[in-house]
């Protein structure tokens, strides 16, 4: 009796139970095939510094990740990146949220594969400021302002809510 390692290669690799799965959509349009186009997704959590300023947003926690497709139109990787992953359960997938991310930066490399480097909303907030403006419109004679009026200039300008 011979042993067919090609068949045993196939059912071990390619017949596993397939109980994880990702759910990429851009701007709320599903990849298709999420899982055969995703090669590599890496998410990190990183703390923005508060430095030296005067005005803190408590160490703002953001989060940062890296997508590496291949085989995708670049055309349909615009806007918003709504990651999940799902685990089946029964006969479905239960999908848990990994985050809504904006597109930094697209790199496509030599072999066809596309590298997105994504980051939540808090790079809305990657801007310098300046509350000098906010306080003399306020306050001509004596220049000042509360933090609250500080934070809610500082979300309007970077267009969120406070």
């Amino acid at each position: 009796m011979a042993f067919n390692v090609s068949n045993n290669y196939n059912t071990q690799i390619y017949q596993q139970a397939n109980d994880h799965r990702v759910r990429i959509l851009f701007d709320g349009v599903e990849l298709e095939d999420a899982d055969f186009h995703c090669e590599k997704l890496t998410v990190v959590s990183r703390i923005i510094p508060n430095g030296t300023k005067n005005l803190y947003l408590d160490n703002l926690v953001a989060k940062e990740a890296t997508l590496i497709l291949h085989s995708v139109d670049l055309a349909e990787l615009t806007g918003k990146v709504e990651i999940s992953i799902g685990t089946l359960v029964g006969n479905a997938y239960e999908y848990v949220p990994i985050g809504t991310f904006n597109i930094q930066t697209t790199s496509l490399t030599a072999n066809q594969k596309v590298t997105l480097n994504l980051r939540d909303n808090s790079v809305l907030l990657d801007f310098n400021y300046n509350a000098l403006p906010l306080m003399e419109q306020l306050n001509p004679t004596s220049p000042q302002a509360t933090l609250k009026q500080i934070l809610d200039d500082i979300c309007s300008k970077a267009g969120i809510i406070s």
